[in-house]
């Protein structure tokens, strides 16, 4: 019979059995818990006598990490590793390799019996005690403990009175009593350790934490409602969604007593420990030590980035205060440098999805700088982002950034100016051409960007568009070359320069794109070769992409460039045009790629565009003006006088949500776009098109 003890382990919420390798012979139950929100995993042989007087499995492993009620328990096949799920959403996956290889019924004449707790075992060695045999995924090895490390003093709670205290030091107790009193402290309860390791330079280091013997999650994996998701290691090694995966999730940084703790986006180092490769190989069950063979990070690494990566903190407007289009506001922010380079960052402003101009720049004492801008625009619902990044690309760069909401008073109907930038690439030829490097002929790209173009107009001559159309630049094939695309943005810019009147921008680019140095690369057909070299020359890197529109002008990106299903692709044309502070809506994401249909006679994405335009999207989504959410697309000819959702308007938010759902409708889910940043495309007020005049 297993008795829990509710203090300390909670109450029984939900168990599995384990099994051998055979998958037969049951050797285990792993039991889930409630109000302590752990999982307790029992041997089923070497029984030990419970105070009941009954016999009782020993228990083996804590594992501790869920925030929530443990919801079910599954393990793998081969015997290796438990799955569990719980009330806070997220899945994790547990080792269970080797923990009933031995017999842990009890100890053997000084054997260290709670080895499968510690991860590790404790030996005594000249007089000492020394750390042995320590696993690379154990707790013992994630509190800095290493093999070699000498045990100078223990101090815990005794495993047969919760309120005692025991305490072994070296120099007042001999070796084998502070074993003896590692065995006998509880595992249900923290423990102090000190520790002493050889130092780089051959001196002893000390070491002093507190440990409680449950172990982490070898991987975490979490995904939101609206498709992004990550899975992470707890050395900080990720993998995630080529949007806002990096955002799920944080890391929690100590500072002392004096200071508050730092919360840092796991997505602010992308550069360093996003690694799918890494993730890949953990999943096939290697450990950690063997996943990052040749490259494993020294103790500390993680906190040692976060210390390189700025930390960011928007100062004003303050809580509570608006903004108004009738006054200048000052938004402020402070940005600590910590051990990085200021020269080598660039930092960025936006509100909503308009860039701000320069800031003003003032140096403060300990690496921090305070950076103002003037703004006049407003919203009802007003974004304000400071993004502070290395320069680079996207997924070869440290950044931070901070963001915050401040209402306002303009009207969301006022009219505004929408211009197009469009670059459309089908006639891939030659060497290039070749499939197999992802850069084959495309059928519909030039129709998909006339169709749209041609869509704008129409809505406008009708009366039902509620903007002006402005400035619309349409490039093809061979007119798109560095120098060409250079000039178009430098004349679109000086055109939108002075403009009073609220400026959109569309930048819609169809063709193929790539990754150079972590950087996104949109390809033209002027290139003769998919040699490295020969893409450096010929197409267009994200940093030329990324003048288009100047300051208040808020940015539309729309990329349908992921036709090769490369997730590295997909995450730099997704992760560069939002480090510009756009909202960017595309194509696809992941590994899955853009398809074509050549009964649409449109790529899928542009025929849902187009659809939206025409009035299906009315409705759509749980648009921020309190409309709920509704099942199905539109038809365009249908009545839609009995929908409670629709008002005879599109706005932009309804057109992301129809788009991302219909696309999916049109691919058998084989598709899915992605809209970044979600909240901004939400929180934008902007209406596009009347259903009627």
């Amino acid at each position: 019979m297993i008795r829990l003890n509710q203090s300390f382990q909670g109450t029984y919420s939900t168990h599995c059995f384990l099994f051998a390798a055979d998958g037969f012979t049951p050797v285990g139950i792993a039991i889930g818990t409630e109000n302590v929100n752990s999982i307790f995993v029992y041997a089923l042989t070497g029984n030990t006598l419970a105070n009941s007087g009954d016999f009782a499995p020993p228990m083996l492993r804590w594992f501790r990490d869920h925030t929530g009620t443990i919801t079910s328990l599954i393990p793998s096949k081969d015997g290796d590793a438990l799955f569990s799920s719980a009330a806070d959403d997220t899945i994790k996956l547990w080792r269970l390799s080797g923990l009933f290889d031995d017999d842990r019924s009890g100890a053997v004449g000084g054997k260290f019996e709670k080895s499968s707790f510690w991860g590790c075992e404790f030996a005594v060695e000249g007089g000492d005690v020394i750390v042995r045999n320590i696993d690379p995924e154990g707790i013992a090895f994630a509190r800095s403990l290493r093999a070699g490390d000498r045990i100078i003093r223990i101090q815990g709670y005794d495993e047969r009175n919760l309120n005692a205290i025991l305490d072994a030091q070296a120099g007042t107790q001999a070796a084998g009593e502070i074993l003896a009193t590692l065995n006998r402290v509880s595992v249900l309860r923290q423990n102090l350790i000190h520790a002493q390791s050889a130092g780089p330079n051959g001196e002893d280091e000390t070491k002093r934490f507190i440990i409680r013997p449950s172990w982490e999650p070898f991987l975490t994996a979490f995904a939101n409602e609206s498709g992004e998701w990550a899975i992470w290691h707890p050395s900080g090694f990720f993998n995630a969604s080529a949007a806002e995966g990096g955002s799920l999730f944080e890391w929690m940084i100590l500072r002392g007593a004096d200071r508050p703790p730092r919360l840092v986006e796991a997505g602010f180092l992308s550069k360093t420990f996003e690694r799918p490769e890494t993730i890949r190989k953990l999943l096939s069950g290697v450990s950690i030590v063997d996943a990052v063979a040749g490259a494993f990070l020294p103790d500390g690494y993680l906190a040692a980035a976060i210390e390189s990566v700025p930390e960011v903190t928007i100062l004003t407007p303050e809580i509570g205060r608006s903004l108004s289009a009738d006054n200048v506001s000052t938004v402020t922010a402070m940005v600590d440098y910590g051990n990085a380079d200021p020269d080598a960052y660039d930092v960025r402003a936006s509100l909503d999805a308009a860039r701000l101009s320069e800031p003003n720049v003032e140096v403060l004492a300990g690496n921090q700088y305070r950076y103002s801008w003037e703004v006049t625009a407003s919203g009802r619902m007003n974004q304000i982002e400071v993004v502070v990044k290395e320069r680079g690309g996207a997924l070869v760069s440290y950044y931070a950034s901070d963001v915050a909401y401040r209402r306002g008073d303009t009207d969301a109907k006022s009219p505004y100016q929408l211009h197009v930038l469009s670059l459309a690439s089908e006639d891939y030829s030659g060497p290039i051409a070749n499939q197999r490097n992802g850069f084959g002929r495309l059928e519909y790209p030039i129709d998909d960007v006339d169709a749209v173009v041609k869509s704008l107009r129409e809505k406008q001559f009708a009366g039902l568009g509620h903007y002006q159309l402005g400035h619309v630049r349409e490039l093809r094939d061979d007119e798109i070359t560095p120098a060409s695309v250079g000039t178009e943005i430098n004349q679109l810019n000086g055109k939108l320069r002075g403009e009073n009147i609220r400026q959109i921008l569309i930048v819609y680019l169809s063709g193929h794109g790539t990754t150079i140095d972590g950087e996104y690369h949109y390809v033209t057909t002027t290139s003769r070769s998919a040699d490295e070299a020969e893409l450096r020359r010929s197409s267009l890197p994200w940093s030329l992409l990324d003048r288009a529109g100047g300051p208040d002008t808020e940015v539309i990106y729309m990329i349908d460039t992921c036709h090769s299903g490369s997730a590295v692709d997909a995450k730099s044309s997704i992760r560069d045009p939002l480090r510009s502070g756009g909202v960017v809506i595309a194509a696809a994401s992941g590994r899955e790629s853009a398809k074509e249909l050549a009964p649409l006679e449109h790529g899928c994405f542009t025929y849902s565009v187009l659809a939206a335009l025409d009035g299906d999207a009315d409705g759509a989504g749980a648009a921020t003006e309190g409309k709920e959410a509704h099942g199905g697309a539109n038809s365009g000819d249908e009545d839609r006088s009995g929908d409670s959702n629709a008002d005879g308007v599109v706005s932009l938010s309804e057109l992301v949500s129809f788009v991302r759902d219909f696309v999916g409708q049109l691919t058998a889910g084989e598709q899915k776009p992605t809209i970044a940043p979600l909240r901004l495309s939400k929180t934008l007020q902007l209406d596009l098109v009347r259903t009627a005049p």
